[in-house]
């Protein structure tokens, strides 16, 4: 993303910004930043082991990632397609 965004539009553009509910948006074309998403659903499907790795969360006991299913290694993924199914729901 761009570090402070949000700051510089309140500051610039007031007006641009505005809360809306998703089916006010039907019928609209949006260009959507989806970095932040799939950021936040890697994160949400990881965890920093006591060596500083990053690893995929398991159910497994043993962290072993080779023991993990195929959802868990893209669980990040998965969280975007539904994401971006759903805002398409809206039409």
């Amino acid at each position: 993303g761009i570090k402070n965004l949000m700051a510089l539009l309140r500051k610039k553009a007031p007006n641009s910004l505005k809360i809306v509910q998703a089916e006010e948006l039907k019928g609209k074309v949006l260009a959507l930043d989806a970095s932040l998403t799939m950021y936040q659903f890697l994160i949400s499907t990881t965890y920093i082991s006591k060596q500083g790795k990053l690893r995929v969360l398991s159910n497994a006991d043993d962290g072993d990632d080779t023991s993990m299913s195929q959802e868990n290694r893209t669980g990040h993924i998965i969280g975007l397609l539904h994401r971006t199914n759903k805002l398409l729901s809206f039409g």
